[in-house]
């Protein structure tokens, strides 16, 4: 599963394309990585936040375990439905466990940010001192 690099979400390109169209909001990940109001870029083989000045603004976390996703999950995460989903998933994150439990993070897309986003890093150490 791609997670994050420089404190960027990392997509798959063909999930970027599906973020863009507005057809994915939200994204299951092994591990929490954003608090709900970080900013990120869309990141893949490279920046894509630099080429569409979209950025993703996260808006709810929480737990779920994968055997409890329904078709409204699977749209949300830019699939027809929950079997098109679990065939994306085996085919590049591996078997579909039902009983894993994911990080969701659920995202809006942004325009066009005056400044770069800072990074998660950034926005932690901001609130700890603060």
């Amino acid at each position: 599963m791609l997670d994050r690099r420089d404190g960027n979400m990392m997509f798959k390109k063909d999930l970027i394309d599906l973020i863009l169209a507005g057809r994915k909001t939200m994204t299951s990940r092994e591990k929490k990585l954003y608090e709900v109001g970080e900013i990120t870029n869309l990141m893949a083989n490279k920046d894509y936040s630099k080429i569409s000045r979209k950025y993703i603004k996260i808006t709810k976390v929480y737990q779920k375990a994968l055997g409890t996703f329904t078709d409204i999950e699977a749209q949300k995460e830019g699939f027809k439905d929950l079997a098109d989903f679990i065939t994306y998933w085996k085919k590049n994150i591996g078997v579909w466990n039902s009983n894993v439990v994911v990080w969701i993070h659920e995202f809006e897309l942004i325009q066009n940010q005056t400044r770069k986003p800072e990074t998660p890093i950034q926005n932690r150490k901001k609130r700890e001192s603060g």
